[in-house]
């Protein structure tokens, strides 16, 4: 076959890549993306705008609770955490909003969510619990009255004092935060391996147009020109995996490949270089 004749068909083969392969697959692989984007936010959009009232509300609270000196038991760790807490409330107050649905990471919010609960189980060791309310405060109780309202309107029916702080706190982790739990974690492994996708897509179109470009400039030797056209196609293959193998195949895969990988260079630490 000469050589116009390969170049040809070189040309038409790797703009149908191009355009009937690449160009296709990146933009179902964005469709996907969006459409994870839209659950994750229909699922996180309420528990978000709960948390954020929570954290209002531990932040209106943190100034009602008298603790006595000096410290005993959990209370010192309890103050610790009501702080901590409050200051998240302090940050969604002065922003007059609330935090967003990708504001923490899926590890981020599993760490907060612990010390929620921790406010519960701190409280809950207290004997006796000495911790008191201060009912003199005044000017903040309609705030407060407000997000007990957002996360859950029968707080309302409540006496405010600690103990309401602790139960608020060890029931928005159980009915709230763990429902979406798995959640968190899923849609930040499925956004990875979207965005992994969307790489080697955009490398693999790349390297078409190089070669392209290589094509409309130099006269690249017969066997080279027919090695690139394989590779092309060869590409275009490894990309039908990304569609046709569910995500949490591919995560799944992914996480063994690192697994082993890890394996092998734990070994290599123990035994020295291979």
């Amino acid at each position: 076959m000469e050589y116009n004749d390969v170049m040809t068909i070189a040309l038409a083969v790797l703009t149908s890549i191009i355009t009937g392969g690449f160009v296709l697959v990146f933009v179902e692989i964005g469709n996907r993306k969006n459409r994870e984007n839209d659950r994750y936010d229909q699922i996180m959009s309420p528990f978000m705008h709960k948390l954020s009232s929570y954290f209002r509300f531990i932040s209106w609270s943190s100034s009602y609770i008298i603790y006595q000196k000096p410290f005993k038991g959990y209370e010192e760790d309890f103050k610790k955490l009501v702080d901590k807490i409050a200051r998240y409330g302090g940050r969604a107050t002065v922003s007059g909003g609330d935090y967003g649905v990708e504001y923490f990471t899926a590890d981020e919010l599993y760490h907060i969510a612990s010390d929620i609960n921790n406010i519960w189980y701190y409280h809950d060791k207290m004997h006796p619990c000495r911790l008191t309310w201060d009912a003199r405060m005044q000017g903040t109780e309609d705030y407060i009255a407000k997000e007990l309202k957002e996360i859950n309107p029968v707080y309302l029916q409540a006496n405010r004092d600690v103990d309401l702080v602790a139960k608020v706190s060890g029931e928005f982790y159980t009915d709230l935060y763990q429902y979406i739990e798995y959640d968190t974690f899923r849609h930040e492994a499925y956004q990875k391996q979207y965005n992994l996708q969307s790489i080697v897509v955009a490398s693999f179109f790349g390297f078409v147009l190089l070669v392209l470009g290589l094509m409309t400039f130099l006269k690249i030797p017969l066997l080279l020109l027919q090695c690139l056209v394989l590779l092309a196609i060869l590409m275009v293959l490894i990309c039908i995996p990304l569609l046709a193998v569910d995500v949490k195949v591919q995560i799944n895969w992914m996480n063994k490949m690192r697994e082993y990988m890890e394996k092998n260079k734990l070994n290599k630490d123990k035994h020295g270089k291979w």
